[in-house]
C-alpha cells in the first residue's frame, strides 16, 4: 500500500477538493492506506473481523496472492471473440477492486448496511446524501419512480459488478 500511495502522492490534484467529484481508484487506494494505518491491522484482516464475519458474509473477502477459492469464476474479455481475461495480482489494485464475493453475500452486505448494522444512522444519512451531482460518499444517488435509489459499480479485467 505505501508503494501505491508513493506513486500519486506527489501529483498535482485534479481541482480543489470539494468543487468537482471525479471517481479515483487513489481515493480508494488512500483509503485502505489510512485505515491500516488508523487500526494497525491489514486490510483484509479489518474487514474480515469488523465486516465480512459479523455480516455472515462467508464467501467474501480480499484476493490475495495464492489463495484458492473452491468456485472461483473465471474472468472473461472480449467482444466478438471471447477469451480467458489476463491475470491481476490484487495487490495491484488494493482497496481499489481486490474484494470477491457472491450475490447472497451482497444481499446480506446491502441488509447489514441499511439495517444498521455497519453504520450509524447519521453516518449512513451521510453517506447516501449527494454532494456533488449525484454523488455521495462512495454511491451514486438517484430517484426512480419516487424513490431513492443507491448504486455503486466496479470493474477489473474479466469482471464488472453493479450493485443497486
Amino acid at each position: 500500500p505505501a508503494d501505491l500511495v508513493a506513486r500519486f502522492k506527489d501529483k498535482p490534484l485534479d481541482f480543489e477538493p470539494g468543487t468537482q467529484f471525479r471517481y479515483s481508484n487513489s481515493g480508494y487506494v488512500l483509503l485502505g492506506f489510512i485505515l491500516e494505518k488508523v487500526t494497525g491491522e491489514k486490510y483484509a484482516k479489518f474487514l474480515q473481523e469488523n465486516l465480512f464475519g459479523p455480516l455472515g458474509m462467508a464467501d467474501t473477502g480480499v484476493d490475495q496472492s495464492g489463495l484458492i477459492l473452491a468456485k472461483r469464476a473465471q474472468g472473461y474479455e472480449g467482444v466478438t471473440a471471447v477469451r480467458h481475461a489476463g491475470y491481476v495480482d490484487m495487490t495491484i489494485p488494493f482497496s481499489a477492486g481486490s474484494l470477491y464475493s457472491t450475490t447472497g453475500d451482497l444481499l446480506k452486505w446491502e441488509r447489514g448496511l441499511f439495517g444498521g448494522k455497519v453504520l450509524k444512522p447519521e453516518s449512513l444519512k451521510k453517506m447516501t446524501t449527494p454532494f456533488k451531482q449525484d454523488y455521495a460518499f462512495g454511491l451514486e444517488v438517484t430517484t426512480l419512480d419516487g424513490y431513492k435509489g443507491f448504486m455503486h459499480g466496479g470493474a477489473i479485467e474479466g469482471f464488472r459488478s453493479y450493485l443497486a
